[in-house]
């Protein structure tokens, strides 16, 4: 039994009725978690992101029996239990599928772009990728193509662009389907302060400003985007990272990392996880079995069989105790001892007790729960107020 952060059937990160493409974000970032928020559940319900919002609102995706509806935070249906998948609200609309074909819903659990598509994307500034037979295209939140279906993969935009696919290779798009980078890459990435990583046919990643010019020559094996002026990549077996320049800041040394965070990093040396600075030197030496980055000043990690949380000197603000533990969020984390879960503060105090058969992350001062067979929804402060009666939930959204 493992703490999730979100609950998800097997279709899909983001597009409905599709398989999971190649050029999905890197994954190496070699940290062995049990907690992951793209695992399977046995409850299924579509993956949904967290909210940092602490009144309750939105709109939640429940199963009941093998079919999928909505409900507000007081437990009210918006949409009855009528569809086959169901996606989270993003930009005032979710993915949703009837019979065979997917189509769009609305906040009021109106079918504003009736089923017509044979996958569907979420909403990303302002458009939603969709596959008409084999081909997909862009629609706009009125149901219009604004980029007809001639791709045979397309993601969503981000920061302007969206990534596209011909055949085998990959270029990127505006929101007027005008190539702004013609197809030619074996895979890319989202660009990020102006580059984006993308490899090359040659198997070597390297980056390209927006111009599709070659700023960074390829030469690595693997390649992550830029965060907080660094980017981490893989030589051979080893990881580093890189200076927007191409030039090394922290040379390959690692057998794992993970991105800078507040000027931290995550990374693997032999068995043990440890933190590095931008200088490549160890503020936390490797001594941890298992660790995670740093979210609202703590990091949870493993020694042994136990979870517990560190804080930026190396300290442990909560004691070893768990079996297993999710990141702070808003305050709160997931814990889990034996096999009942609750929530715990920055000071390691319940704040609900372990009590739950299965729990997610508060979402819109929310948390989906699972007490017996059914799901139902806490407040902060462990009130029940939704009672249990679901066969799966998710985290509210918008």
């Amino acid at each position: 039994m493992q703490v999730r952060n979100y609950i998800s059937l097997t279709v899909l990160i983001g597009l409905l009725g599709m398989q999971p493409t190649q050029a999905q974000e890197l994954q190496p970032v070699v940290v062995d978690r049990n907690i992951s928020p793209t695992a399977p559940n046995p409850s299924p319900v579509l993956p949904l992101g967290s909210s940092s919002a602490q009144v309750p609102g939105g709109l939640a995706p429940i199963k009941v029996g093998e079919q999928y509806g909505y409900i507000d935070p007081l437990g009210q249906y918006v949409a009855s239990p009528r569809f086959l998948e169901a996606g989270p609200f993003v930009e005032g609309l979710a993915a949703v599928k009837v019979s065979t074909r997917y189509g769009y819903l609305d906040a009021k659990g109106r079918m504003a772009i009736p089923p017509q598509f044979d996958a569907a994307d979420r909403f990303s500034e302002g458009l939603a990728a969709v596959k008409v037979g084999t081909l997909y295209g862009y629609i706009d939140p009125k149901g219009n193509f604004v980029i007809n279906p001639q791709f045979d993969e397309a993601l969503a935009f981000y920061d302007g662009l969206a990534r596209v696919r011909i055949a085998n290779r990959w270029g990127y798009v505006n929101p007027q389907g005008q190539y702004v980078v013609n197809p030619q890459f074996a895979e890319v990435r989202n660009f990020q302060g102006g580059l984006a990583a993308v490899r090359f046919q040659q198997r070597q990643w390297g980056y390209i400003n927006k111009a599709g010019k070659t700023i960074i020559s390829p030469q690595f094996d693997d390649a992550a985007d830029f965060v907080e002026g660094l980017a981490r990549v893989k030589n051979g077996t080893q990881y580093g990272f890189i200076a927007m320049t191409g030039e090394y800041i922290v040379k390959p040394a690692f057998d794992g990392a993970a991105d800078f965070i507040e000027g931290v990093a995550l990374v693997k040396l032999g068995g043990g996880y440890g933190f590095i600075d931008r200088t490549g030197n160890f503020v936390i030496r490797p001594e941890f079995n298992q660790a995670d980055s740093f979210h609202e000043e703590l990091a949870r990690v493993k020694v042994g069989k136990r979870w517990g949380y560190i804080d930026r000197k190396g300290q442990y603000a909560v004691n070893l105790q768990f079996d297993d533990a999710s990141n702070f969020l808003d305050g709160l984390a997931l814990v889990r001892i034996g096999n009942r879960f609750g929530y715990v503060n920055p000071e390691g105090r319940y704040l609900i007790n372990p009590q739950f058969d299965e729990a997610l992350v508060f979402s819109k001062g929310l948390a989906a729960v699972r007490l017996g067979k059914q799901w139902g929804y806490i407040n902060r402060d462990g009130k029940v107020v939704i009672s249990p009666q679901f066969d799966g939930a998710a985290d509210f959204s918008q």
